[in-house]
């Protein structure tokens, strides 16, 4: 993967990265947390006006390392009119959600509803997938994994 540049970094929570083989913006989340807190919505806005600023059409979303769920702020402030008026005012149009490989138990099917629902609230313009493992983007986006 070429990566041609960091947006965000909270060490060992959350890295928002520019993909260029995958014209995507790439937010990974890290690790145990107890909360994002003000690291999440940093991260979202700084990889949104990223992808703006640089007309980029996608965006990862990579849970793969991530051991705990999110907290029930976290979860409020993703859900909000908020979260989504930041999605619909850039450049993003396809949300891909990376999670542990099919053979790890992770329930796909919850994501994938997850995913669903989020673009379909955002609009008829926007696409949701998600694929299990991170060797599903390349298949899914293009470019190397």
């Amino acid at each position: 993967m070429d990566i041609e540049d960091i947006v965000y970094l909270a060490r060992g929570r959350i890295i928002v990265t520019h993909e260029r083989d995958w014209q995507a913006v790439h937010i990974r989340f890290m690790q145990t947390h107890d909360g994002f807190g003000v690291f999440l919505p940093a991260a979202v806005r700084a990889g949104l006006a990223y992808a703006s600023d640089h007309e980029v059409p996608n965006w990862v979303v990579d849970v793969v390392d991530e051991v705990d769920s999110m907290s029930e702020t976290d979860a409020e402030w993703e859900n909000s009119e908020d979260f989504r008026d930041l999605f619909r005012s850039s450049t993003i149009r396809n949300i891909l959600l990376v999670v542990p490989a099919p053979e790890s138990g992770a329930d796909l099917a919850g994501e994938l509803a997850w995913v669903t629902g989020l673009a379909e609230q955002l609009g008829s313009d926007f696409t949701g997938a998600v694929v299990g493992g991170r060797d599903g983007i390349a298949e899914q986006l293009g470019g190397r994994s």
